[in-house]
């Protein structure tokens, strides 16, 4: 016991006399109850939902995204379709147009078999494009650049109407040239010497929506040709 106390008191006196201060002890914060987590359903998803002919009773207090610019009283419908007992509804709740540079604040529904299915929860997946090849198609873009080097990407959520599998793909174009072949005596009029410029398509295909979200994978063959077929438009 003696030798006990004379260690206790042994680091009592180091730290005193290093000038080291103990870090204060703090108590683990208690996990707050789901409950006060959630928040009621925000208007802007109230009047998309009537907008869309969903009932709002459909929603309950969750953990809604928040909406990127100014907010309009009035939403609008910027994209639908409907075939096959498949509807899909995609609107606008900003007054700006609803993608941005490289981001989206649009709202989408699919409503399948009495099922309703909503990006109001998570990111948005941007602009209703088209459905293809079985797949509904949303998404923004982004571009930047000059007459020597230019950059665009296109961020896409894919999901499979049959299997309601979803994927979010990266699509980038890069085209441009080295410097010592940049001519040009201004930014206005800049460009690639002859012959010099080369152009570079990648993709890349992540899971979403699953348990192992964020990992890239190997896309299916019907999604890998759907890819394909948009880059050589790109």
């Amino acid at each position: 016991m003696k030798i006990k106390g004379f260690i206790i008191l042994s680091c009592l006196t180091v730290l005193a006399l290093s000038g080291c201060k103990k870090e204060p002890e703090t108590a683990p914060k208690p996990d707050l109850p789901v409950e006060q987590t959630k928040k009621e359903v925000p208007q802007w998803l109230k009047k998309s939902a009537a907008l869309a002919n969903i009932s709002p009773s459909s929603f309950k207090p969750s953990l809604y995204r928040p909406i990127l610019g100014t907010e309009s009283p009035s939403p609008k419908i910027i994209g639908s379709y409907e075939q096959n007992g498949i509807r899909i509804v995609s609107i606008s709740v900003t007054e700006e147009d609803c993608n941005g540079y490289g981001f989206s604040s649009c709202v989408n529904f699919i409503e399948q078999t009495g099922k309703i299915l909503t990006d109001a929860e998570t990111e948005s997946w941007g602009k209703f494009k088209k459905v293809d090849s079985g797949y509904a198609l949303f998404g923004f873009e982004m571009g930047e650049g000059d007459g020597c080097s230019a950059h665009f990407g296109e961020t896409l959520t894919a999901f499979h109407l049959e299997s309601s599998e979803q994927y979010k793909l990266y699509l980038s174009v890069d085209t441009g040239c080295s410097d010592q072949d940049c001519l040009g005596d201004s930014a206005e009029n800049i460009q690639c010497r002859e012959g010099s410029s080369k152009t570079e398509k990648e993709y890349k295909v992540y899971s979403h929506g699953k348990t192992e979200e964020g990992q890239e994978i190997n896309p299916p063959e019907d999604l890998k040709k759907l890819i394909e077929s948009r880059m050589k438009n790109l």
